[in-house]
């Protein structure tokens, strides 16, 4: 049974990697590339930095159609 600790430990490990993957990613996208190959992390690359409209299929569909308003 895991006890308190080790909830709070991973939930630190947590805080960390989010806040390296927000000013730093490229050691966690190296240690991935090395682990799981480079398909998955070029994949994970794009996903931390695309846009949210390029995430969204409905809405870039939408943007893509939209008109230029000037």
């Amino acid at each position: 049974m895991l006890q308190y600790s080790h909830f709070y430990n991973l939930s630190l490990i947590n805080t960390k990697v989010t806040t390296n993957i927000h000013t730093n990613p490229a050691p966690l996208l190296k240690l991935i590339h090395e682990n799981f190959g480079g398909e998955i992390s070029n994949e994970i690359e794009h996903v931390l930095f695309a846009s949210p409209t390029e995430q969204d299929l409905y809405m870039n569909n939408l943007m893509k159609h939209e008109p230029d308003q000037q």
